[in-house]
């Protein structure tokens, strides 16, 4: 993993040791390259496959994983003992701005969410809402023509909406290197860290 991360900051154009530096909270960084998965986490692949019944289900297209990293920096307004109710984080979405949802579209498909570094509570970890796959599944469910944006009617983001009616939540905390395998309809936001987590 060490190789994939060796040059974050130099195209974060950040310093690592002075967070005066850090000019922004949160953000996804383009992808230069990438590996396939078979190769990078054949154990992974294989949990894929487990899941998928067979790895001969994993689409071509999907079976990489790149250097677009997520970027959850912190921010100095930030008050490590305020207690943050999930429900009130500001973007919680299903993943996919960039195709048209459908409840069996087939640009969903199994989420993998990779630690590159560890991540512990309060840190910037991603939240994840269980219980709302099968609210926002029923509301695809409902809207068999799909949606560009997951919006009501009045022009409202649904997600957010959906998870103020929730009670599961999850921080995704781990070690580097631990993956993740989500639901195509997960529900998630990010939080915010103490200044000075990665």
């Amino acid at each position: 993993m060490k190789k994939w991360t060796s040059d974050l900051w130099v195209r974060l154009g950040m310093d690592p040791n002075d967070k005066s530096t850090w000019d922004k909270e949160e953000l996804h960084m383009p992808t230069h390259k990438s590996e396939y998965m078979k190769t990078f986490a054949p154990l992974v692949y294989e949990a894929v496959g487990d899941l998928l019944g067979g790895t001969d289900k994993i689409a071509a297209k999907s079976n990489y994983v790149g250097n677009g990293f997520i970027c959850n920096l912190g921010s100095p307004d930030f008050d490590p003992n305020e207690h943050i109710d999930p429900r009130n984080l500001t973007n919680w979405h299903v993943d996919g701005d960039w195709f048209r949802h459908f409840l069996d579209c087939e640009c969903q498909a199994l989420e993998t969410l990779i630690l590159w570094s560890d991540v512990e509570d309060r840190a910037g970890p991603t939240f994840v809402n269980p219980d709302g796959i099968a609210k926002v599944a029923a509301w695809l469910r409902d809207r068999p023509e799909g949606s560009d944006t997951m919006s009501d009617e009045n022009g409202e983001r649904v997600v957010p909406q959906i998870v103020k009616t929730c009670n599961i939540f999850e921080e995704c905390t781990g070690k580097k290197g631990d993956v993740f395998l989500c639901h195509p309809l997960l529900v998630s936001d990010y939080s915010t860290p103490v200044p000075g987590g990665l």
